[in-house]
């Protein structure tokens, strides 16, 4: 079956990378929140929050929204004493 379309194979030269200045998020929903910090789940979120414990959030429609800086903050104040660190 012959092809619809025919393929052009690229040059290096006509390729343009674009770069993208580091962009950080104003926060995180809490249905995100597992995406973006590995080891604790929405669920565990979930329970903290109820308990008054965790990093500190907004209300939005609802929703509980993470600003990012109180998640930098939270992740500071917790930090894992391991047998190599001094």
């Amino acid at each position: 079956m012959p092809r619809k379309h025919k393929i052009e194979k690229l040059d290096k030269d006509s390729i343009t990378v674009l770069e993208m200045p580091d962009v950080k998020p104003i926060g995180v929903f809490s249905n995100a929140l597992d995406k973006v910090l590995i080891g604790k789940s929405n669920k565990t979120f979930a329970n903290e929050a109820s308990e008054g414990r965790g990093p500190r959030y907004s209300m939005v429609n609802g929703r509980r929204f993470y600003l990012w800086s109180d998640l930098e903050a939270y992740v500071k104040a917790h930090p894992v004493q391991t047998a190599g660190t001094a």
